[in-house]
This record gives structure tokens, C-alpha cells and sequence, in this order.
């Protein structure tokens, strides 16, 4: 009988190491298994791709910056610095009136294009590393801008096409996209000569591409230029017995206890650079003159710069018939 025990006790045992066995088969059977090629915890961290961004692009807190008229810069075709209100071309062309962003030579990085509200006229600020540019394009250089950094151009009906530009040490140079010159029968595409049925297809094909989408300037962001200029021109400045008199918005010039004759209102001024150099646009509405007789309206546009106590008056043209241009240097009476 003892026996028999011992030997239902040893059964009793094994039975119960192979079912601990068995439990700890179907346990590691649930784990996920460690393969070879498996990434670790830190070659994942090492392969995550960390994005970058491109120390050239204007980012819209830049732009918004820039539209400010916080940011001083370089214009290429002046060589002064700058501010968005104060470039060398902005006064015939008027004042900045809306802006975008868009990559225009295709590197990656994305440029403030600016647009004047006379002409249509664009200036383009590009950043270069440490260098901050503004170069000048006229509405028919750069028309119907694309988010690609696509744009038409037009020398006449005869003579279009699209392009895009590239920025050098020469200032902006034209990329070829489609060339259309109907006169000479000239047809390209990326500088390929084709059909002239290739290149209205292309064209056709360009218009449809998205516009670049437009930000209107607040005005809140525009200097008052003629408060600042009436405000610095105010009083009488000759030389020897003539004069010229800036009073309340007003310009007139004459001879000093002799004949004056009014010019009219100071309607606009921009100012050339950080340096006190401005163009002012004065109109005159039609008068009568003792010495002249029947002075017709016209408008007149003038540089005006002061420097060491001195103005330096330069008659730029007018919308007369004829053109006039000369210089009057004066010292403060």
C-alpha cells in the first residue's frame, strides 16, 4: 500500500511540472518577439526627420515687420538704406498698397512682393544670408503673379510670354518660361523652339494657375510724410533776393519785397531714403498772375533736400507741355 502512494504521489507531481511548463510556453508565445531588425528606442530617435527652417525665407511675423516699416534694407538700383515707405522709386509710383508672399526663384524660400498704388509698379525684398535687397519691377515685368513664382510679361500684343527670376550680383535676372513673338515668328518653350499653337496652349494653361493670394496695407502702417515734410519746410528760405516759402501745406516763391506768385497745395509727399530727401507733388489750380497773365492748372513735382540747415529745391517735370528742370539752393531766412 505504501507503495502504491509513493508511486500516485510522483505521477501527481509530474503532471504538475508539465503544466507549469506548458503555461510558461503559451505566456512567451503571447510577447511580441525582439528581431534582429528591429529598431531600438534610439535609433528611431536618430532616423526622425527634424524639420528646418530656411533662414532666407520671409515668414509672415517678417513680412508683417517689413509692411511696418520696421526692417532698414538695402535698394539694389540706389544703393541706400532703406524702409519699405522710403524707397528711391516710391514717390511716382505712388505708396505701397498691398503685399504677398511667394518663393520667386524657386530655392525654397519665399520673398515680399510689394505693389504701388499709382502705377501697379512691384518692389521685390529678397533676403541673401546676412543681405537684405529691394529691387524694382514694373507691372508689365511682373504681371498675373502665380503661387508657383510663375508671371507673365508683355512688351506689346506681339511680344509676351512667362517667366520666372533669379536673383544675382547683377540685380534680377529673367528665367525663361514661354517666349511669344508673333512679329518674327519666334516660339519657345524652356527655351525649346516650338509651334505657335504649343506656346498659346502653354499660355493658356499658365493663366489658369492659382494667383498668388494679396494683403491690403492698413493705413495705420503708413507714414504721414506731408505732415512731416510741412512740418520741417515750414518758414521762408532764399537765396540772395528770391525766395521760396513753405506756409500750412502750402508752397509759394517770388522775390523778397517784390513779385510772388502762389505754386498751390502740397498734395503728396515720399520720402527718398532715411536721409532728408523727399518728393513733393504741388498743385496749382488755375490762376492769374500780374506778371504772368492766365497761369493754367498744372502740378508740379520737386525734390526737396535738407541738409546743414539748407534745402536743396530741384523741379522734376510737370504736366505742362513743356519740361522744365533746375536747381534752387537756399539757406534758412
Amino acid at each position: 500500500m505504501k507503495r502504491i502512494f509513493i508511486l500516485f504521489a510522483l505521477i501527481f507531481a509530474l503532471l504538475l511540472v508539465g503544466c507549469d511548463n506548458q503555461s510558461k510556453d503559451t505566456d512567451t508565445d503571447k510577447a511580441p518577439k525582439q528581431t534582429d531588425n528591429a529598431p531600438t528606442k534610439n535609433e528611431e530617435k536618430k532616423d526622425e526627420v527634424i524639420p528646418t527652417v530656411d533662414p532666407d525665407d520671409i515668414n509672415e511675423d517678417m513680412a508683417l515687420s517689413f509692411i511696418k516699416g520696421e526692417v532698414v534694407f538695402e535698394d539694389f538700383s540706389t544703393k541706400t538704406q532703406t524702409n519699405l515707405y522710403t524707397l528711391g522709386y516710391a514717390g511716382a509710383h505712388g505708396t505701397p498698397y498691398q503685399y504677398t508672399l511667394v518663393d520667386l526663384d524657386n530655392d525654397g524660400a519665399r520673398e515680399l512682393v510689394v505693389e504701388y498704388d499709382t502705377t501697379g509698379d512691384r518692389a521685390v525684398i529678397d533676403i541673401n544670408g546676412n543681405v537684405c535687397s529691394s529691387y524694382y519691377v514694373p507691372l508689365r515685368g511682373m504681371n498675373l503673379l502665380k503661387v508657383d513664382g510663375t508671371m507673365s510679361w508683355s512688351n506689346s500684343a506681339f511680344e509676351h510670354g512667362v517667366k520666372r527670376i533669379k536673383f544675382s550680383a547683377k540685380g534680377l535676372i529673367d528665367e525663361e518660361v514661354v517666349f511669344f513673338d508673333s512679329s518674327n515668328n519666334i516660339f519657345r518653350i524652356d527655351g525649346i523652339s516650338v509651334t505657335r499653337e504649343e506656346v498659346e496652349r502653354a499660355i493658356a494653361e499658365q493663366d489658369e494657375k492659382q494667383d498668388v493670394e494679396w494683403h491690403e496695407i492698413p493705413d495705420e502702417y503708413k507714414p504721414d510724410f506731408v505732415k512731416e515734410f510741412c512740418n520741417k519746410a515750414q518758414g521762408i528760405w532764399t537765396q540772395g533776393n528770391d525766395f521760396v516759402r513753405f506756409d500750412n501745406g502750402k508752397m509759394s516763391e517770388g522775390v523778397l519785397e517784390g513779385h510772388m506768385w502762389i505754386i498751390g497745395d502740397v498734395v503728396s509727399v515720399s520720402k527718398l531714403g532715411l536721409e532728408e530727401k523727399y518728393e513733393i507733388e504741388v498743385y496749382m489750380p488755375e490762376t492769374y498772375d500780374e506778371m504772368e497773365g492766365n497761369i493754367p492748372e498744372a502740378t508740379y513735382w520737386f525734390n526737396v533736400t535738407f541738409k546743414d540747415g539748407k534745402i536743396l529745391l530741384e523741379m522734376l517735370y510737370t504736366d505742362r507741355d513743356y519740361h522744365e528742370e533746375f536747381e534752387y539752393f537756399a539757406s534758412n531766412y
